[in-house]
């Protein structure tokens, strides 16, 4: 085998082991589709971006930083800080479960998942709806086999506290997103786009109802 194929076969193995784990982009891109909000320009984004990355890795971005040490050590630095800044939000996840042991608890169903990191999402990455949380702060949307069917009530309950629900509006999370599950469902057995839509359409993002000083929808 030449050194072509043999670098072409390494790439797509490299690519194919990339795109099957569900990293932050998979998952907004899943979110997105699964509600049919701007999908195909959010795809078309994506594939662009990757498109670009692919080429200058191709056509020698790393034989320019090799040539230039300034340029190779500014890139490796910035990885390190980037790294460490990242590490610092674990570390700010378990300052949450030293002050409340309970926050340490896997979420039912969801157990590669703590309470404190639905908590943390909500004081410091603006989570305001379950939806938030079990599409687009965690992946558990996408990754439990029941799609959050067990976890959304714990998920609700750590939620109320700091967003000061009262039982009604918890009530309503959590049975909006058993219906926006059961709606997307029903839409991804539809045999064409327009039955699918059709599907969906009767129950909508949480965030497009009228907002309440809370941040939960009506009832």
């Amino acid at each position: 085998m030449n050194a072509i194929w043999q670098s072409y076969i390494n790439g797509l193995l490299v690519a194919a082991g990339l795109i099957m784990a569900i990293g932050a982009q998979n998952a907004f891109v899943l979110a997105q589709s699964l509600r049919r909000e701007h999908h195909l320009p959010v795809a078309a984004l994506c594939i662009v971006c990757d498109v670009l990355l692919v080429s200058l890795g191709v056509f020698g971005l790393a034989a320019l930083l090799a040539s230039s040490p300034l340029l190779l050590e500014t890139t490796r630095w910035g990885g390190v800080v980037f790294l460490l800044w990242y590490g610092t939000l674990a570390l700010r996840v378990l300052d949450l479960v030293v002050e409340d042991a309970a926050l340490g608890e896997p979420l039912a169903g969801s157990e590669t998942y703590l309470g404190a990191e639905v908590r943390f999402a909500v004081l410091n990455e603006a989570a305001l709806h379950v939806d938030d949380v079990l599409t687009r702060r965690t992946h558990i949307a996408f990754e439990a086999a029941d799609r959050g069917r067990r976890a959304v009530e714990d998920v609700a309950r750590l939620m109320a506290a700091p967003l000061d629900w009262d039982e009604e509006t918890l009530r309503y999370e959590v049975e909006h997103y058993l219906m926006r599950l059961d709606a997307e469902s029903a839409a991804q057995a539809m045999l064409d786009d327009a039955a699918a839509d059709a599907a969906r359409a009767p129950v909508r993002d949480v965030r497009l109802e009228h907002e309440r000083g809370n941040g939960a929808g009506p009832r």
